[in-house]
């Protein structure tokens, strides 16, 4: 076991308590369980760690290691990387409209990959959601966290809670109505309400206040389809096109998305063309698959270009012309 030099305080939740340590000489986050609080809160504590470690992404906190036993046969804890810097309702870039929106973007960059693998957070609030001094934004506590899906539980803090979830019905729509409210009320000032947050920041770009605004609606059909949606939203207008929300998600094809998103990391960590035939008869959704799978290549940075059967006999040229070079060089 490492020699943790517990020194202070970070948080506390319903059941667990968090502090700052140092092992061999690097800071790191202890997350214990609450004393007294076992059996049921000791599952989630587990729950918590098995989630945890089969996640891996710069916007959501790392897990380091689990100690069942904790530190001399007392309470479980487990450690994970410590994020410095501020949370979202102390954060001061916070007035700085440029750095709101980078912030904003790398929070639902995580809540993505979190709805790609079908987890809900279910806890998404100001002191759950930290940005470093670098400007690098984390999300934190999975403790509430649960598969997609509606066990009907009402769980969460009230303050930013949908209002289907008070039905029990919570899905991701319900995760983005969070991100919304806890934006609008660290931006505005006060809690999210009906009227429009450019009233209150009228610095901020007006297609994202219209964003927020539209993530608050009380109606889950009038939010954004899903965090890609969202993000497709915001790419869009970082480079210049006329865009609009996305009300119905993309749903189904969960293990074909997988596959293809394992060739996208390929291609974009060795740099190396990656070409994949989609094949299918028609009306079984190849398009809108193509489409889904373009805007995850260009989020991560690649470029995707889809040929259909018509133009296959000139694919190197189409290629050719798309990156802005001749097919003979």
């Amino acid at each position: 076991m490492a020699d943790f030099a517990v020194q202070r305080p970070l948080g506390e939740g319903a059941t667990g308590e968090v502090f700052l340590a140092e092992a061999d000489g690097q800071p790191v986050a202890l997350k214990f369980l609450k004393k007294g609080e076992f059996s049921a809160s000791a599952e989630i504590l587990r729950r918590e760690v098995k989630l945890l470690s089969r996640l891996a992404h710069p916007n959501l906190v790392k897990i380091l290691d689990f100690f069942p036993s904790g530190l001399s046969r007392d309470r479980p804890f487990f450690s994970m990387e410590y994020v410095p810097g501020h949370s979202l309702e102390d954060w001061p870039g916070k007035k700085d409209a440029s750095a709101v929106v980078s912030v904003f973007v790398q929070v639902v960059e995580g809540l993505r990959y979190l709805h790609a693998r079908r987890i809900l957070h279910r806890d998404l609030k100001p002191s759950n959601l930290r940005v470093t001094p670098e400007g690098r934004a984390k999300i934190l506590d999975f403790g509430l966290s649960t598969l997609d899906v509606s066990d009907g539980s009402v769980r969460g803090t009230l303050k930013y809670l949908p209002p289907e979830a008070l039905a029990g019905d919570y899905g991701t729509a319900g995760d983005l109505f969070s991100l919304g409210a806890v934006f609008y009320e660290a931006l505005a000032g006060r809690p999210a309400s009906s009227e429009p947050l450019s009233k209150f920041r009228p610095d901020l770009p007006a297609y994202f206040s219209d964003l927020v605004d539209r993530l608050v609606e009380r109606s889950p059909s009038r939010r954004p389809g899903s965090a890609l949606a969202v993000l497709k939203y915001l790419t869009e207008h970082g480079q210049g096109r006329p865009a609009v929300l996305q009300k119905i998600p993309f749903v189904g094809r969960r293990a074909e998305m997988e596959a293809l998103a394992a060739w996208e990391r390929r291609a974009v960590q060795t740099n190396a063309p990656v070409i994949a035939r989609v094949s299918g008869p028609a009306g079984v959704g190849r398009s809108r698959f193509l489409e889904e799978a373009k805007w995850d290549f260009q989020i991560q940075g690649a470029t995707a270009l889809s040929v259909t059967p018509a133009h296959a006999g000139d694919w190197r040229r189409r290629i050719a012309e798309r990156l802005g070079f001749s097919e003979k060089s």
